[in-house]
């Protein structure tokens, strides 16, 4: 029924059961220059440099191509203050940061979202503390051109581990690591739903191209498909050995494709034909089943769709960025540049680059060469 990138089972670290990762100091960007057969087109590497800042765990791209936005935190004072900061997507350069009344945005990759005209950004946040209360973790959205938020939505008791624009930009759909999943009018903040999906360790999050419809995954193994006005469920499948971490449709929405852990002997990717439409349920299929040897990964953290639908990238806990062929489930491509797990991976919208954040770095590289890498 499934089509499976096979791995070797892996233990997952201790820091992600809890949903928050440790992080050492930022550092400047430092581009490397673009050349012919050179798969990174720059790299800016976050342990060095700037004492001020922490790490970052969530990328994503802005429409036009222009930026790349990364969510996570900088030291102020001795203390820690919630981030996001806008880099130059040809050059590294870090251009400017938003800023809200988290502690950190750092939770991990699907917390960060920018609507489909590129005008807002949201972003899931904690006030960390000894004694952290129920509302303590929330979603805060900023207008492009403003530094502070324009609006603070939700009360949740766990970080907010997933959120998303639905593709007209109307709403704005978000959900805990408990399974509080709630939605709002982008432009107003006007609550539209608050639902418990009864699911625990939920990780990601995607909307549907065109069905009203997200998915979320869970770390129990669980995927499920609700209702992006509602609530309600769809489809949901549960009992699956191991564990998903993330969630991404094609860009048509004829394919989920669900990133987790290494483990129990399910393998960390998983890719299945879906049918979605605009009401009832979800079917879910696929007749085709590619084994691949892999070395042991450990745990995929994200998975990303390319704009044509023809790539699956995934940030990988072995310190490795994979592109992996959608339509049979064959790796393509593989690059271990990064010297720590990589959090995040996001395609630019021209398919021609990809952005992955990982514990070490932020790097934007040219597709065509890094399909050049050897799979391992």
């Amino acid at each position: 029924m499934y089509r499976r990138l096979a791995a070797p089972p892996s233990s997952l670290v201790l820091a992600l059961a809890a949903g928050l990762f440790a992080f050492g100091a930022v550092a400047a960007p430092i581009p490397d220059t673009p050349a012919a057969g050179k798969a990174v087109v720059w790299s800016a590497p976050l342990r060095r440099a700037d004492p001020r800042s922490l790490g970052a765990s969530a990328g994503v791209w802005t429409p036009d191509g222009k930026h790349v936005l990364t969510a996570g935190a900088k030291r102020v004072d001795g203390e820690s203050v919630g981030e996001v900061r806008v880099w130059d997507a040809a050059t590294g350069k870090a251009v400017r940061s938003f800023h809200g009344t988290a502690t950190t945005y750092a939770n991990r990759a699907g917390h960060l979202a920018v609507s489909p005209d590129g005008k807002t950004v949201a972003a899931g946040g904690v006030v960390q503390g000894p004694n952290q209360l129920p509302g303590a973790c929330f979603v805060e959205v900023w207008d492009w051109d403003r530094e502070e938020p324009r609006l603070k939505l939700g009360r949740f008791t766990f970080p907010v581990s997933g959120v998303a624009f639905s593709p007209d930009g109307k709403s704005l759909v978000a959900v805990d690591l408990a399974g509080t999943l709630q939605g709002w009018e982008a432009a107003t903040g006007k609550p539209l739903f608050r639902a418990a999906l009864g699911r625990q360790r939920v990780w990601g999050l995607a909307f549907h191209p065109t069905a009203p419809v997200v998915a979320v995954a869970d770390d129990d193994g669980g995927i499920g498909f609700y209702d992006a006005a509602t609530g309600n469920a769809r489809t949901v499948i549960s009992g699956r050995p191991g564990g998903d971490l993330s969630a991404a449709f094609s860009p048509d929405g004829r394919m989920v494709a669900y990133g987790g852990l290494g483990r129990a002997g399910r393998p960390p990717v998983t890719i299945l034909d879906a049918r979605v439409p605009k009401a009832g349920a979800a079917a879910l299929d696929n007749p085709r089943d590619t084994a691949n040897d892999l070395p042991d990964v450990g745990c995929v953290y994200q998975v990303a769709f390319s704009p044509d639908g023809k790539l699956l990238a995934a940030a990988c806990q072995d310190k490795a960025v994979r592109l992996f062929d959608p339509a049979t489930g064959r790796l393509g491509a593989a690059a271990t540049d990064h010297a720590d797990f990589v959090y995040s991976v996001a395609f630019s919208p021209d398919g021609r680059r990809l952005l992955s954040v990982g514990r070490d770095a932020v790097k934007v590289w040219a597709v065509a060469e890094l399909l050049k890498r050897k799979p391992g």
